[in-house]
């Protein structure tokens, strides 16, 4: 199984407001950076999140990078098979919330 999984960024005052899942995050009108194959499946799910949908996972951590959302849903065993991917969520203090968002089998 594909786990994705959301991570929200993590500081002294975030801990003051901790996001512990998905519905925490939409519920604050948090913006969610995802990949745009995942649009039909995260519509269904969660119809009222503001997602930004952005074409590969490169772009996503850009966009995030960019300010354009405070979170982003990340598959997992893409982070943790890249040091380069792990290091960026290191240096931006993301942290990963609540259960995987999504389950896909493979």
């Amino acid at each position: 199984t594909a786990n994705l999984a959301a991570f929200l960024t993590s500081s002294i005052s975030a801990r003051m407001n901790y996001v512990k899942d998905m519905q925490t995050a939409i519920s604050r009108g948090y913006t969610i950076c995802a990949s745009s194959p995942l649009e039909s499946e995260f519509r269904g799910i969660w119809p009222n999140a503001n997602f930004v949908y952005l074409d590969g996972s490169k772009k996503v951590l850009q966009a995030f990078d960019n300010g354009d959302c405070e979170g982003i849903i990340y598959a997992l065993p893409d982070l943790l098979g890249s040091h380069e991917t792990m290091k960026f969520f290191c240096d931006k203090k993301l942290i990963m919330v609540g259960n995987p968002v999504l389950e896909i089998p493979v």
